[in-house]
């Protein structure tokens, strides 16, 4: 009797170990995910701060490279008169992310469409024709990241007053 039940003790043991492990990949793979959104976001961001009159094109190009449907339509549908006005305006902007965060969207009139909403905090300091001294700017960005192909994009950028 006494090695019946510690068989049945044993085996509990090792179901519970087993779910335990099962679930802690789970939350292990679900961070490693939010951590790599995240990081999409953060770039998506410090690519579109981040921009010179002599390497516009380039800058403009990176930002492309993380773009998805609707918004790799406005990037380029905007690159050319973007690049040219950047180049005439004498600009240079030089940023940093400062904070970035998950948000989660509760109660929202569009179906879930699979992606996910990062909240960005952005600082840069801009020059221009009009004003050679650095500028101070503060930004808030809302940055909508969704799974294309397997790849982390970025679908949609939204100035948030």
């Amino acid at each position: 009797m006494a090695v019946a039940i510690a068989v049945v003790a044993l085996a509990a043991a090792c179901i519970v170990a087993v779910l335990a492990q099962r679930d802690h990949g789970r939350t292990h793979s679900a961070a490693q995910h939010q951590a790599a959104v995240i990081d999409t976001a953060r770039r998506a961001v410090t690519d579109l701060i981040n921009i010179d009159k002599r390497t516009a094109a380039a800058d403009f190009s990176r930002l492309s490279a993380l773009a998805a449907p609707p918004f790799t339509d406005e990037i380029h549908n905007q690159t050319i008169d973007f690049v040219k006005t950047v180049q005439d305006s004498d600009v240079l902007s030089t940023g940093q992310v400062l904070a970035a965060g998950i948000v989660t969207d509760s109660g929202a009139a569009a179906p879930n469409d699979g992606s996910i909403t990062v909240i960005v905090a952005a600082d840069a300091k801009v020059t221009n024709a009009q004003n050679q001294q650095q500028q101070p700017r503060a930004y808030r960005f809302s940055v909508r990241v969704k799974v294309i192909g397997g790849a982390l994009k970025v679908s949609d950028v939204e100035f948030v007053p």
